[in-house]
């Protein structure tokens, strides 16, 4: 009887470390079977899983595609170039590689989860429930392949807008694998999206141990966890986790620590958000990297803040404004001449990497027909213009286009200053209009991010915005009903 083959005992080896978060262990352990093995399909292929894990989806197309010349039936492969078009911002490419997976390994419970999903992010849902099918009956094998499949089924109902559906099947999913950090995170953000902020800020700690977040495993930090402890004589270490408009929205809590009598505090943000953070608390220690001497009695993400402070709706710091914008001396360049009409900033697209982005944001072939009027002046407060985008964008020569001046968020709150309304999409550009205390309208998806609470035109995070919500016909309506409103500002109501 002959042992396991040395490539194929490396690659479990590989997948155990994976699993624990050790992705360069991972790395090295596949590294050595490819040398044992260089045709090894598997080997590749684990490498490329890995390079998507790591958001370099360049380097795990350059892994995957010769793995698929050699065998053009190798269905892990295709699920791993779906994963990897998808970070690379190609959506429609993913779901035609995981498709394709699926059509190789029908039978394969990992492969339908993964097009079960590739629909649910594409927003379309009437394949769902019969493709999952299989894996919801009570007599399947695997729990956790059925949990998961439960999971699913309430993302399928986040992005269809049934969000107490949502919450039936995380719930169920919980009951049968309690141990799913990925569906009690999503359930978390779908009660803070209903309100519930006791239970939804509760699980939304979680979220530190989702590999997708942190493919290196969970976090370490400097200091002991800050749960809302006594700060007197105490010194804290704040670090922005996530995507500029979380740093942004998080900030205000900085005033909180110090009533709770911080003797010191330092804040590790992105370099585009010192200035305006410099700008707006001049006596707060800003970094862009964690100082090498200061070793904090605690630490706390930024976004966890919340629930250190048992925030809840009706407790919502909301004291506006609590960004300043850098003077406009400093960047002469940004000032705006003097105009007899409302001037309006707009934005219309984010992120292009974010997982939602698709919902978010708008082609501004669409997004730009509300500037088509003569009684405003528009200004571009978009950084970065997408290709397919700039032809709309070059029709309006009216529009102040700005974002190519724009070299940081001090920038962009200047500008911000000189406006009478900013319009946007759910992006950092919105979350600074709102903490500047200036009049802001935010469009959003049918299931927007869990800060926008259902059922509200309003939101206690920002007093000065307005939300215009999708529904299930899309872009068009709210668009219109933003039309209509500019004609009610123009005139001064």
């Amino acid at each position: 009887m002959f042992g396991i083959p040395e490539a194929d005992r490396l690659i479990q080896q590989a997948e155990v470390l994976r699993g624990n978060g050790d992705r360069d262990g991972a790395e090295r352990l596949l590294q050595q079977a490819l040398a044992l093995d260089p045709d090894h399909l598997l080997a590749a292929t684990r490498l490329g899983e890995i390079a998507v894990d790591r958001k370099d989806p360049a380097r795990a197309m350059d892994l995957l595609r010769p793995v698929l010349v050699r065998e053009p039936a190798f269905a892990p492969a295709w699920g791993a170039l779906a994963h990897a078009a998808w970070v690379s911002g190609d959506p429609r490419t993913g779901l035609r590689h995981a498709r394709r997976a699926m059509e190789i390994q029908p039978q394969n419970p990992h492969l339908r989860l993964l097009l079960a999903q590739f629909l649910v992010w594409l927003d379309r849902h009437r394949e769902v429930p019969h493709l999952l099918a299989p894996l919801l009956e009570a007599d399947q094998p695997v729990p956790a392949i059925r949990a998961r499949a439960m999971s699913m089924m309430g993302e399928m109902h986040v992005a269809a807008g049934n969000e107490a559906a949502a919450d039936d099947w995380f719930r169920a999913a919980l009951a049968l694998v309690p141990g799913l950090v990925a569906t009690r995170l999503a359930l978390g953000m779908n009660r803070l999206r209903q309100g519930d902020y006791e239970e939804g800020l509760r699980e939304y700690e979680i979220r530190a141990q989702v590999t997708f977040f942190h493919p290196a495993g969970p976090p370490t930090r400097p200091g002991k966890p800050w749960r809302g402890e006594d700060l007197r004589g105490r010194s804290i270490l704040i670090e922005d986790e996530q995507g500029f408009g979380d740093a942004v929205n998080f900030f205000r809590y900085i005033r909180l620590l110090r009533a709770r009598g911080a003797a010191r505090i330092v804040l590790q943000t992105y370099p585009p958000l010192v200035p305006l953070f410099r700008a707006s608390d001049p006596a707060l220690q800003i970094v862009d990297a964690r100082p090498a001497d200061f070793t904090p009695d605690f630490h706390c993400f930024s976004a966890s803040l919340p629930h250190a402070f048992e925030t809840r709706v009706a407790t919502i710091p909301a004291e506006i404004p609590y960004l300043t914008a850098p003077a406009l001396r400093t960047r002469p360049h940004l000032r705006l001449p003097p105009t007899e009409r409302k001037r309006v900033g707009i934005v219309w697209s984010g992120d292009p990497r974010h997982l939602r982005d698709h919902f978010r944001s708008v082609p501004a072939a669409r997004f730009l027909t509300l500037t088509d009027r003569a009684d405003l002046e528009f200004v571009s407060l978009q950084a970065s213009v997408r290709e397919e985008d700039r032809a709309a964008l070059t029709a309006r020569s009216a529009i102040w286009r700005l974002g190519d001046q724009l070299r940081d968020y001090g920038d962009t709150a200047a500008v911000i200053e000189q406006l009478d309304l900013v319009i946007g999409v759910d992006t950092s550009v919105v979350h600074v209009a709102g903490a500047l205390g200036r009049p802001v309208w935010i469009l959003l998806p049918l299931s927007p991010d869990w800060r926008w609470i259902l059922g509200r035109d309003d939101t206690p995070w920002y007093p000065t915005a307005r939300l215009f919500r999708c529904d299930r016909r899309g872009w068009a309506p709210v668009l219109r009903r933003v039309a209509t409103a500019l004609d009610a500002f123009v005139a001064g109501a």
